[in-house]
């Protein structure tokens, strides 16, 4: 009773996990008072919206009825969990095609598409039009990766397609686990996978957990006691009754939780968004206003009454003001990245985690299948009392006269192979209750292998002298000599011969892949649900630094738990529940954790760091709801995966201070009403001195540490840039107010001509800013996006037969500029540039103090 209370409770608390809509009351078929529920209003009275579940309590070697199974299935009561979280590919195409930047800016396209109408096509220029082909590419690149996200998380089943074998009218049937009902009984056999949380009803057997409560060692199951889905049978056989289904599941309600969308913590995806959603705010009012005072001449009177012309104008504002390649250059720099981690056999499933791990001040591992292997290797022998043969010329045959056989007894044997010698009479398996087997061999007596302190008295001196490797992390196993085996029972005092020292077999790139975090000031945080003494001493071998700082957290609260946090670097004895604490109290104390698992214990942590790493011989579970997954499960990936996090965020951070300066430039002349372009007057600037250099120098090796906040170093490098574009254009503004030097604002076309060509040459002066320190690459990128403006700025020639082919893509022919527009344009750009280089200075002075001073 006590064990079915238990349990009751636990499942109390696995509904809770998830919101019930209804409310489902269990009864006995046997109880005559409620077999008649037409007829009993007392129940109804009780609870008017209970849904009423008859169990069945059928016999193991019969199991239920087909009668009974189509009942359970027309009441639903099947293993399928009955909750999607996922999009499906429709719904992420209206997402993503239905943002508000996106129909801000087909809305830009309709404007100005209305103007080139009501104008009559006159002075239509397709390139006006580039910055849909931005756009575009922008919306394609977000729905591929969302749908290839959404394939991976389809796959992503822990229990799918495990077939069980299932008792029905006396009949064995291998089925699948979602075809399992309440009340079925299955049978469960050495190596079988728990597909539904179930009650033993005959039998027993020893159940693997350590995927659900991460400890290693096999617990032993008998009649009544509660088989959790998601765990699997490592020894005996049992046949079990379906006690929970589907989406009651406990694994079930931890994997419906995981396949919840993971609010994203990148502080370049926030940062974007802060900016650009600020940014995009700004666009409708301050375009309208700007229509408004072209059109009714409240400060330019060039356009009064010019509904096309006034459009077209706002409308390039507008475009201006949105820095919509900022994401493309973005994404395209995740996407390589995403690429380059996948050769490195690292898979992405969020592509900003990336960034993440990059900033991560705090990595918690799991001990075994992170620092370790999982396998295990003999350490040390020690002789206690000799035989008149070598004992290990025994153990081999000893051990392999079971078939079950864990990392334990495959370490002993990869140490002393069996030799087929000696004939077993009889054999008791290992239970994880008396920690010890025995085996009985012809001519030989009976030899029992196990805990010391199973083995022998708890304060016997062989006992006491092995104590010192336990207390060291060590498994130890003691052999011993006894009189007999009757049964299950060892007859006779038994005789100490023989220890095995045991340790997990550490992998060989643990120790420089810990080196190189502590290196780049990450501190680690080694979580697991073992021994603390184990697991410390492991961490003391694996080089992982404050490994003496160790804590059980066996029986304390979360409130303890979360003050333990950030004292203790090994905690032991975790459960699923203080992993997730644990992440959360780092994190409230100003870390960016990363965290790594691999089992179905560790998803509400992985869930809640702010990146989360699976292992790829893990549980399907723990890989859904992860953001990275080490397709060989080897951690020593992860320093690779942090110097592409550092190259995105320094490459983002440089190439979008050149997006940002044309936002800052544009918004300064749209609110004075000023601005005196059309879309394609910008178009050098757009394509050879931000576009195609950005997406370049995205690309480029970075390893350098990621210093300073996101928005306050993009600032810093693009508002000189801006505030230099401002100060040239506004300057021909006012000349062109009063016809200095033959501009004018009437006839815009020489002083859109100087302007764009005077913004193209303090923009290249920002890229050369861009892309120190030099590399060759940079070299080439800025050289060539150098040539190809000056080209296209200063160049006149035929394509196509068209003299006029550069004129009608740019707006401006630089061949109609009089000489003293020509000196004008070339003082102001050598002004220009001069300011951007002063202001920068001064920025980066203002930068380093306010930096020393913190």
């Amino acid at each position: 009773m006590e064990k079915e209370k238990k349990y009751n409770d636990e499942t109390t608390e696995f509904h809770l996990l998830k919101k019930k809509k209804k409310k489902v009351v269990a009864i006995e078929e046997d109880d005559d008072d409620l077999k008649d529920l037409e007829s009993t209003r007392e129940f109804r009275k009780v609870d008017a919206n209970a849904s009423v579940v008859v169990r069945r309590h059928p016999n193991v070697k019969d199991g239920l009825t087909y009668a009974q199974l189509e009942e359970r299935r027309k009441e639903g009561l099947v293993n399928k969990p009955k909750h999607h979280y996922d999009k499906s590919i429709l719904q992420i195409i209206l997402k993503n095609f239905f943002s508000y930047l996106n129909l801000l800016l087909f809305g830009v396209f309709g404007l100005l598409l209305a103007s080139d109408i009501i104008s009559g096509f006159k002075d239509f220029r397709l390139s006006n039009y580039f910055f849909m082909v931005i756009i575009t590419a922008n919306l394609l690149i977000g729905i591929i990766q969302e749908v290839r996200a959404k394939k991976i998380i389809d796959k992503l089943s822990l229990v799918a397609k495990t077939k069980s074998t299932v008792i029905r009218e006396g009949i064995k049937n291998d089925v699948d686990a979602e075809d399992l009902v309440l009340d079925d009984i299955v049978l469960l056999t050495m190596g079988q996978k728990i597909v539904s949380d179930s009650i033993v009803r005959e039998g027993s057997c020893e159940v693997n957990e350590s995927l659900l409560t991460g400890e290693s060692l096999p617990v032993k199951k008998n009649p009544g006691d509660v088989l959790f889905a998601g765990s699997f049978v490592s020894s005996g056989s049992c046949y079990c009754q379906v006690e929970r289904v589907g989406s009651d599941n406990y694994i079930t309600c931890l994997q419906e939780k995981a396949k919840k969308e993971k609010k994203n913590n990148s502080v370049i995806l926030k940062a974007l968004n802060t900016i650009i959603g600020i940014d995009s705010i700004l666009v409708v009012p301050f375009g309208i206003f700007n229509f408004l005072a072209k059109y009714f001449g409240w400060a330019d009177k060039a356009l009064v009454g010019n509904i096309a012309q006034s459009m077209k104008n706002s409308v390039a504002s507008m475009v201006a003001m949105i820095p919509s390649g900022l994401y493309l250059a973005t994404s395209a720099a995740l996407v390589v990245s995403v690429i380059t981690l996948a050769r490195r056999k690292t898979l992405i499933q969020d592509t900003y985690s990336i960034e993440m791990l990059a900033r991560t001040d705090v990595l918690c591992l799991d001990k075994t299948g992170t620092i370790t292997d999982g396998t295990m290797e003999v350490s040390e022998e020690i002789s206690i009392n000799k035989l008149e043969f070598d004992i290990n010329d025994l153990i081999g045959d000893y051990l392999d006269s079971f078939e079950d056989k864990n990392q334990t007894a495959i370490a002993i044997l990869n140490a002393h192979p069996a030799k087929k010698e000696y004939k077993v009479k009889n054999s008791l398996p290992f239970s994880s209750s008396r920690k010890m087997s025995a085996v009985e061999f012809e001519n030989l007596g009976t030899f029992v292998v196990g805990a010391p302190e199973f083995i022998m008295d708890k304060n016997s001196s062989e006992v006491k002298k092995l104590q010192k490797y336990t207390e060291q992390g060590y498994r130890v196993l003691l052999v011993g000599k006894a009189e007999g085996l009757n049964g299950d029972e060892i007859t006779g005092p038994i005789t100490p011969v023989h220890a095995y020292i045991i340790k997990d077999h550490i992998r060989p790139e643990a120790h420089d892949t810990l080196e190189w975090f502590a290196n780049n000031d990450v501190d680690i945080k080694i979580i697991s649900g073992d021994n603390v003494l184990t697991v410390s001493e492991i961490a003391r071998q694996a080089g992982v630094k404050n490994y003496d700082k160790y804590i059980s957290l066996e029986g304390l609260t979360l409130d303890e738990v979360a003050d333990a946090a950030d004292k203790y670097t090994i905690f032991g004895r975790v459960a699923p529940e203080q992993k997730a604490a644990l992440v959360t109290a780092l994190k409230k104390a100003g870390h960016t954790v990363a965290m790594t698992g691999d089992g179905v214990n560790d998803i509400l942590a992985l869930k809640k760091a702010d990146c989360s790493i699976a292992m790829a011989s893990g549980s399907e579970a723990a890989r859904n709801v992860s953001s990275l997954v080490l397709i060989e499960s080897n951690f020593a990936c992860l320093p690779k995966v942090v110097e592409e996090g550092r190259r995105v965020i320094n490459n983002i951070t440089a190439v979008a201070s050149l997006f940002l300066m044309k936002t800052i430039f544009a918004i300064i002349l749209t609110i004075s009403t000023l601005y005196p372009f059309e879309p394609s007057n910008l178009m050098i600037l757009e394509m050879f001195v931000i576009g195609l250099p950005s997406f370049f120098l995205a690309l480029q090796p970075n390893k350098a540490p990621v210093k300073g906040g996101f928005i306050k170093n993009v600032l810093s490098r693009s508002i000189p840039g801006g505030l230099a574009f401002t100060i040239g254009i506004i300057t021909f503004i006012i000349m062109g107010f009063n016809g200095t030097f033959g501009l004018s604002m009437v006839d815009r076309h020489n002083l859109q001509t100087i302007g764009g060509v005077y913004i193209s040459i303090v923009g290249l002066v920002a890229l050369l800013y861009a892309c120190l320190p030099f590399s060759k690459i940079r070299v080439a990128t800025f050289s060539l996006c150098t040539l190809a403006s000056l080209v296209f700025c200063f160049a006149s020639f035929s394509i196509n037969g068209d003299p006029n082919f550069v004129a009608k893509i740019t707006g401006y022919d630089i061949s109609l500029l009089s000489q003293s527009q020509w000196i004008l344009l070339i003082v102001s750009a050598i002004i220009g540039s001069g300011i951007f280089i002063g202001l920068m200075y001064l920025l980066t002075k203002l930068f380093n103090l306010k930096k020393k001073h913190d």
